[in-house]
């Protein structure tokens, strides 16, 4: 029955990868807002801790920042308000309403996350004492103009990238900060990164999705193989 079992939760393990994950499909901790438009955030704290919470708006409605923008408001499109339909306006819902604690700060004209935490797990901002950080991610996005700098991130010219379509499994590192506009569809990760060693940046989020019917069936024979063999142990 060891034998039985370890095979079958090998099995589960080995389950090829979703070639592109639907909203359906995602394992949901908590949705935030309404609305007919939904958008995913992953975050990845590594090992088997990741989780993904929806957030829902609708066209043309906007949010409220908080009182921690006002030095930098004069300097940010909207100044008190921001569009639902981007990543920090997510990002407040989230840190609001989901169980997610989100830290973070307003600087020059955007919203800096400086910290992540969830059921125990969390990633933090330390680049100036360890060169931990947080790398957000995107898999979904509109065509844009990118702006290209040199060394001394002096603007050297622009490149335009082509738009992505979202399926949470393909992902680009974010370049446009939290100002960036999310679509219906859309997902947006974060993972912990070391910015100084480069470790971590390899590992892009991880989606997580409902068991499909096989795999329960498969998890729930590995469990009962186990039980019996500790049971018969007991005797």
């Amino acid at each position: 029955m060891k034998r039985l079992s370890a095979a079958l939760f090998a099995a589960v393990l080995m389950t090829p990868a979703l070639a592109a994950i639907t909203m359906d499909q995602v394992d949901i901790a908590a949705t935030v807002g309404s609305g007919s438009n939904q958008a995913i955030c992953v975050v990845d704290f590594g090992g088997t801790n990741s989780f993904a919470f929806a957030y829902q708006w609708n066209d043309g409605a906007t949010v409220s920042r908080p009182a921690a923008a006002e030095d930098a408001a004069p300097y940010m499109a909207g100044g008190m308000t921001v569009g639902a339909n981007t990543i920090e306006a997510m990002l407040l819902a989230l840190e609001t309403a989901s169980g997610l604690t989100i830290s973070y700060h307003y600087d020059y004209c955007s919203l800096f996350v400086t910290g992540v935490s969830y059921q125990g797990s969390s990633m933090v901002d330390a680049y100036y004492t360890t060169g931990e950080g947080l790398c957000l991610w995107q898999s979904g996005h509109a065509g844009y103009l990118q702006t290209d700098y040199d060394e001394f991130y002096n603007p050297i010219g622009s490149t335009w990238i082509d738009a992505m379509t979202p399926d949470g499994v393909t992902w680009v590192q974010s370049y446009e900060s939290t100002a960036s506009v999310l679509s219906d569809g859309y997902f947006i990760g974060w993972t912990p990164v070391n910015w100084l060693t480069g470790e971590g940046l390899e590992n892009t989020p991880r989606t997580p999705v409902v068991p499909e019917p096989t795999t329960m069936s498969l998890l729930t024979l590995a469990a009962l193989g186990l039980l019996k063999r500790r049971t018969a142990r007991s005797r």
